[in-house]
């Protein structure tokens, strides 16, 4: 167990939050140490992100419920779906401030988290290969979320404008209207861009580090089970010295992979939590938004159409598929507990055979693994995003509801849609 030491590399996402400001780029990469007397100059722009995107999301949200209690307004026929359908942009810039706000405040234990996730992968001995394998994963999708961020606002600007025409006016300065602020379409497009997407981009690398970070973990537990298993086959099967040398090699190296697996586990969940809460919470409102959108935009134009399924396909990606790797991680920390009692088991069955000179190994090697068993048991390494506690049961809870609420809002616009007709 344990192999030659392998440094993590440096990740995408890791090196675009540091020449971003969002973390310290020193700690990141000794080849950006030259950028440590420039950090602090860095963390202007995240900064400038939070409190520029706060605004800018008062602005929209305020905006938006002004235009609604106007008496011009157009009444709805149900003012709860169309309340969720208008949350959509509102939640949307809202969603990169927050969490890169979030994320400022806890990147102090980065460092930290980076040192104990080395640790559980050389103890471990997860191979060289499985790291490049997983940098080169990490560069492509990072260059994937900035190309599909990029052609979907493209969609989204030209779906919005088609449908305010007055926008392609030059005289037009109403791009917070009703509030009386004078800003030209050009100068919203511009204020989208600067303190939405590009923070959205950026809050999304930091959700691609989490993950990169549940999918080493992941092969760390995966390869230790493999070795706990072939432990157990020699038990089964080797000589009674090589036994007992197998086994106190074994425990000494387990458990010290147990505590540091533990230990990395608290740390990232210092540095995540809330971060992951918020990318969960935020996405599962523009998951309902769009669903709903769905079923009550279904008469207009066929891009629009499209484009609303798209976006719940992505924001349903995030909220699910991007969480397996959290819950896989977990899976095979839990599957550790398992194997312990089954080498503890065949442990037993095989020592109480041997002569007594190797009592004091047997009495030694028995107490630390049920010791080790019962830290598995009571302290399951897992992912948590706030109060939410990433597993199956959460996955299969998300897509329960969602089904459920499509269910529910097909209803009421069938309900809405018969009592029109009754009307005309």
């Amino acid at each position: 167990m344990g192999s030659k030491f392998h440094s993590i590399p440096h990740f995408a996402p890791a090196t675009i939050l540091a020449l971003t400001g969002y973390l310290p780029a020193h700690l990141v990469s000794h080849g950006l140490h030259k950028w440590k007397s420039f950090t602090c100059m860095l963390l202007v722009l995240p900064v400038a992100f939070v409190l520029g995107g706060l605004a800018h999301a008062a602005l929209t949200i305020a905006s938006e419920i002004a235009e609604t209690l106007e008496p011009t307004h157009k009444q709805h026929e149900n003012s709860l779906l169309y309340g969720v359908s208008i949350i959509w942009s509102n939640v949307f810039a809202l969603q990169p401030p927050v969490i890169s706000g979030i994320f400022l405040l806890t990147r102090h234990r980065w460092k930290e988290s980076q040192v104990a996730l080395q640790k559980v992968i050389h103890l471990s001995g997860v191979s060289a290969q499985i790291m490049q394998r997983w940098k080169s994963l990490a560069r492509c999708l990072s260059l994937f979320s900035l190309f599909f961020i990029a052609i979907w606002e493209y969609f989204d600007w030209r779906i919005y404008m088609d449908t305010y025409p007055e926008l392609y006016d030059s005289d037009f300065q109403n791009g917070f209207a009703p509030l009386p602020i004078k800003v030209t379409a050009v100068q919203v497009v511009a204020l989208w861009v600067t303190l939405c997407t590009v923070p959205y981009y950026l809050v999304q690398q930091v959700h691609l580090s989490v993950i990169f970070s549940a999918l080493l973990v992941r092969d760390a537990c995966a390869e230790m089970l493999s070795d706990l298993r072939a432990l157990c086959d020699t038990i089964r099967m080797g000589r009674e010295t090589c036994i007992t040398k197998d086994l106190l090699e074994a425990v000494n190296s387990f458990r010290s992979f147990q505590m540091a697996l533990v230990s990395c586990m608290e740390i990232l969940n210092a540095l995540y939590s809330w971060v992951l809460c918020g990318v969960f919470g935020f996405n599962m409102a523009l998951t309902a938004s769009c669903l709903v959108k769905i079923f009550t935009e279904s008469g207009t134009s066929m891009m629009n159409t499209v484009f609303n399924c798209a976006n719940l396909v992505t924001f349903f990606s995030v909220v699910v598929l991007f969480s397996i790797p959290l819950v896989q991680a977990q899976e095979k920390a839990e599957e550790l507990a398992l194997v312990l009692y089954e080498l503890q088991v065949c442990a037993e069955g095989r020592m109480k055979k041997m002569p007594d000179y190797f009592a004091t190994d047997y009495q030694h090697v028995k107490y630390q693994l049920e010791l080790m068993e019962q830290i598995a048991k009571r302290h399951t390494p897992g992912f948590s995003g706030g109060f939410v506690v990433y597993s199956r049961n959460l996955l299969a809870t998300v897509c329960t509801i969602l089904v459920s609420a499509a269910l529910f809002v097909q209803d009421l616009v069938d309900r809405s849609t018969r009592n029109q007709t009754k009307l005309s």
